[in-house]
């Protein structure tokens, strides 16, 4: 899973909600939301949760800057 979240915690954008093999994925963000609509310049975290065979569920937070 890989959303987008403004600073206030608001989910923005879903870019993806399936699971994947292991390896090397890219994605570009288009800057819409998830009703496609434009968002506004600025600051936007992006959350990602990923399973470890080894350690169960790992998840991780961290910014992008939309200039």
């Amino acid at each position: 899973m890989l959303n987008i979240h403004n600073l206030l915690g608001r989910k923005v954008k879903t870019l993806v909600s399936t699971e994947k093999e292991a390896g090397f994925h890219s994605i570009r963000w288009d800057a819409t939301n998830d009703a496609g609509a434009p968002v506004s310049t600025g600051l936007y975290l992006y959350m990602i949760k990923a399973r470890r065979l080894q350690t169960n569920e790992e998840n991780g937070t961290a910014e992008v800057a939309f200039l």
